[in-house]
């Protein structure tokens, strides 16, 4: 198992975001913590993941179980995202976005004047079962953060993407790795 460095991570974050009255206007009050220099939440237990699990009847990738232990949600994303859910909010793109689901296919069907599935790999480079099956673990802004179940690497890990819906995926080979990338966007 690779060894996330969350804390340091979510600190770093954290920090950046304190300093940056940009950012920090937009925060809920409850999560700043002015002496520890975070804005995070506090860690979600096993028993709650576990249940989120059993709801969802799936085990979660291990990068985000980390991350969940650290901080249960986050309360902002990078460029695209304006909050990452905590456990008990993540849902499945298929049961919580149907009508979103439906009117963005049709757009793209609309645009590309096929009604053709594989518009989507031509057009996006992935597949729309991909995209319908995602787990859903931030609120919609412009864009949102899914985790992709089909898309396992040999350690486990579910693609990540920040999926926005005129320009498709950003795609990252775990969460952790689309968390870093978001981190150094942010603090540029």
């Amino acid at each position: 198992m690779i060894d996330h460095q969350w804390p340091d991570l979510l600190h770093s974050w954290s920090r950046h975001i304190l300093a940056t009255s940009d950012y920090r206007d937009y925060l809920p009050e409850e999560v700043i913590d002015e002496q520890n220099l975070w804005i995070g939440y506090p860690g979600a237990s096993e028993e709650q993941i576990a249940q989120a699990e059993a709801r969802l009847k799936t085990r979660l990738p291990e990068s985000y179980r980390e991350f969940l232990k650290v901080s249960n949600g986050w309360p902002t994303g990078g460029p695209y995202v304006a909050r990452i859910l905590p456990v008990e909010e993540i849902e499945w793109v298929s049961a919580r976005k149907r009508n979103w689901l439906e009117g963005w296919k049709l757009g793209v069907r609309l645009g590309s004047g096929r009604d053709d599935p594989s518009v989507f790999r031509e057009m996006l480079g992935f597949d729309i079962g991909l995209l319908e099956s995602g787990l859903e673990i931030s609120n919609e802004d412009v864009g949102i953060y899914l985790l992709i179940p089909g898309l396992k690497s040999a350690d486990g890990e579910w693609e990540a993407w920040c999926f926005e819906g005129e320009t498709g995926a950003m795609r990252y080979s775990s969460f952790w790795d689309l968390m870093q990338d978001e981190s150094d966007i942010l603090q540029r």
